[in-house]
C-alpha cells in the first residue's frame, strides 16, 4: 500500500489567515511535491467546507500542488481496508498544531521541516536522550543542543549535524544517513594528560 500523507491547509500549507487564503509555505509545498514524485498519495486535510474548501483547493493548484483526495482517505486505502471512517487514514499527518505522541526508528527525535537554500526542504531531527542517535556535547561550547539535519541535493538525501548554540557542525556533503555524521561528531581525539 502506498504512503499516504494528510496535509493541513491553514497554518501548514500557507500562513493562517482564515477565512482568507494565507501566503504559501513553499518549503512544505515543495516537500509535499517531492513526496508525491516519490509515489506518495497526498490528501488535503482541512476543516474548510463548501466555498472555503474550493478556494483552498484552487490556491493549492495555483501553487502547483494537486491532491489524490480531499478530506477523505486515498481511494486505494478505502479499497484495501473496505471502510470509509470519519478519520482520514494516512501514514503521516502534517499539521502546524501537531504534537508527536510517539516516534518510530530511524527518526527517534522531534522532526521539523524548514526551508533550505537551493532545495525543497531541510528536516531537523532532535535526538531523544538515551537513544542510539545521541550526539556528544559540542567540543567548542559544551552545549548539548546538537541536532541532525536531513537535506536534499541533486545526488539525493544527505545528513549533517550542528550545535544550535555556537553553530559548529559537521557536513561532509556525502553522508547518506544520520549514523555517519553521528560517528564523525562523536569521535574525539584523546586528550593528552
Amino acid at each position: 500500500m502506498r504512503k499516504a500523507i494528510a496535509i493541513d491547509f491553514d497554518g501548514c500549507l500557507c500562513t493562517n489567515a482564515y477565512p482568507a487564503i494565507g501566503e504559501p509555505n513553499w518549503p512544505v509545498i515543495g516537500r509535499a511535491k517531492q513526496e508525491q514524485r516519490a509515489g506518495a498519495g497526498l490528501i488535503l486535510w482541512t476543516c474548510r467546507e463548501g466555498q472555503l474548501l474550493q478556494e483552498a483547493v484552487a490556491a493549492c493548484e495555483r501553487w502547483g500542488l494537486t491532491f489524490d483526495a480531499v478530506n477523505e482517505s486515498l481511494p486505494d486505502w478505502i479499497e484495501e481496508f473496505g471502510t470509509t471512517p470519519r478519520k482520514v487514514g494516512a501514514s503521516e499527518y502534517w499539521d502546524d498544531r501537531s504534537v508527536i505522541a510517539s516516534a518510530e526508528p530511524p527518526f527517534k527525535g522531534l522532526r521539523k521541516f524548514m526551508g533550505g537554500p537551493g532545495d525543497d526542504s531541510i528536516e531537523v531531527v532532535e535526538p531523544i536522550p538515551s537513544s542510539d542517535m545521541v550526539l556528544k556535547p559540542c567540543p567548542f561550547c559544551q552545549s548539548t543542543a546538537i541536532v541532525y539535519e536531513k537535506y536534499l541535493t541533486k545526488a539525493g538525501e544527505r545528513w549533517r549535524c550542528w550545535c544550535t548554540n555556537c553553530i559548529a557542525g559537521i557536513d561532509p556533503g556525502w553522508a547518506g544517513n544520520w549514523s555517519t555524521v553521528r560517528d564523525m561528531w562523536n569521535r574525539r581525539k584523546p586528550t593528552e594528560g
